[in-house]
């Protein structure tokens, strides 16, 4: 039996150096140098942790921040609703006083017609012009109970 002959054994003095491939050679290099992220304590507070007053404080300043933000937003839906009904209220009274005094025009002796117009005058805020036509309702019904009523509350 012929003796095969062994491979000489090569002596690499560089154990790091990677073998040469078509890639970007990267040294793999142990860290010597200390990582930058060393150990910071903690930042500790004044107070013991079962005492959680800041806490505590925190919590009931956010709660009452949110309860406050929360009525305020109720408010504001609730005068905007109102102030939309106003603006509905004023044209629908417009239209019911032009109306009235068509019917007014069309019928001068109607008591009905000038009692609505004194009630809408009423509505609106116009108390003169309210108390003009219940003078001219009784005028036309001195016993018309609608004008006694109308005037306890104009008064």
């Amino acid at each position: 039996m012929a003796k095969r002959s062994k491979k000489p054994k090569v002596i690499k003095k560089f154990k790091n150096i990677p073998k040469k491939t078509k890639e970007k050679v990267v040294f793999q290099r142990k860290r010597e140098f200390p990582s930058i992220s060393r150990f910071i304590p903690e930042f500790t507070f004044r107070f013991k942790r079962n005492d959680s007053l800041p806490g505590n404080s925190i919590r009931l300043i956010f709660a009452i921040v949110i309860v406050a933000i929360v009525t305020e937003g109720i408010h504001l839906f609730i005068d905007l609703r109102n102030v939309k009904v106003t603006a509905d209220d004023s044209i629908t009274f417009a239209k019911q006083a032009a109306y009235w005094q068509m019917t007014e025009k069309k019928y001068p002796n109607y008591r009905d017609g000038y009692f609505q117009l004194a009630l809408l005058a009423y509505r609106v805020g116009d108390n003169q012009k309210a108390n003009e036509y219940l003078q001219q309702v009784e005028t036309l019904d001195p016993n018309f109970e609608g004008v006694q009523l109308l005037r306890s509350y104009i008064r």
